[in-house]
């Protein structure tokens, strides 16, 4: 909303020198081109389609008009599309199948030795994870995430069927010293997903996107610091899309308010069970080394 999508992407290219002309070709025929839909998008000719925008100029790529099929749907940043009341089947509304109720228990992490050495996600960049072997110290007989090194927990839910099913990892690099932040929008899972230091407040977030019926929100001290709910799903809102873009920003803003070095925070936990990525994944199925496609145990040498 605030910096535009392919228009900013132009003009970062446009800032990093490349010529206007090839900036757009990068990104209108180039890409049709490359997909092998260049008789139908990608260039103005008869037999296309008339999905064009109108530039003010081409070194800002300032959008003035959007046309889709030939029909002008919006100028100077306005939709001008006459919206209609849509209706949803009911069965898409509060449709994750989680556990009834979350408790904190759930998130501890039993260890009968006084130290292991655990499997730790390790985000080297908002999309790519590292996989870290780190020795935490179990004096209560559990293994707990630690705020002031930065180590997190991070659990994934079965979304389908009940089952209760929950995987537990730990997370490093994250940064942001908030007691949970959770979502149900997730590559590829689109499942509950919690990310914390306190098992109290983790259990918290998590009731409360259940209750929800998915979204996203942060917690703190047992109480919900910000929130969207997605009731379609899990992953859709019924809110204006302006609503929802100030309200994840504003959850965005949280997260680097209180120490998360990423520039959108939501961005890196949403790739988190992305399996296709190196290195180490989590999903409701276990902890995923996505070199070698296997399931792996949370301590080393210990069993899946």
């Amino acid at each position: 909303e605030e910096r535009g999508h392919i228009d900013h992407v132009v003009r970062r290219a446009l800032a990093l020198g490349l010529s206007p002309v090839q900036a757009i070709q990068a990104v209108t025929v180039n890409p049709a081109v490359y997909s092998g839909l260049d008789q139908e998008i990608g260039g103005i000719a008869p037999g296309r389609f008339a999905d064009l925008v109108f530039l003010d100029d081409l070194e800002r790529c300032h959008v003035r008009d959007v046309l889709i099929g030939g029909k002008v749907v919006a100028r100077d940043g306005n939709s001008l599309v006459k919206s209609s009341p849509i209706t949803f089947p009911d069965d898409m509304s509060h449709s994750l199948s989680l556990t009834s109720t979350v408790t904190a228990s759930m998130f501890r992490i039993p260890c009968a030795v006084g130290s292991s050495n655990v499997r730790v996600i390790e985000l080297v960049n908002s999309t790519i994870t590292a996989e870290r072997i780190v020795n935490i110290t179990s004096a209560s007989g559990f293994v707990e995430a630690n705020q002031n090194e930065d180590l997190l927990k991070v659990a994934v839910f079965g979304r389908h069927e009940n089952t209760g099913k929950i995987t537990i990892g730990f997370l490093r690099g994250f940064g942001a010293r908030v007691g949970a932040v959770g979502l149900t929008v997730n590559l590829d899972e689109n499942t509950l997903m919690i990310v914390g230091n306190n098992d109290a407040d983790m259990a918290y977030c998590a009731n409360a996107l259940t209750a929800f019926g998915g979204g996203i929100a942060i917690v703190n001290g047992g109480e919900v610091l910000e929130k969207i709910e997605f009731p379609l799903g899990g992953i859709f809102s019924l809110d204006p899309w302006k609503s929802i873009g100030h309200r994840l920003r504003r959850i965005q803003s949280c997260l680097r308010e209180n120490g998360s070095s990423f520039e959108r925070p939501l961005f890196a936990l949403t790739f988190l069970p992305f399996v296709t990525l190196p290195a180490l994944r989590i999903t409701s199925r276990g902890l995923i080394n996505a070199k070698e496609r296997k399931i792996v145990s949370l301590f080393v040498d210990g069993p899946v």
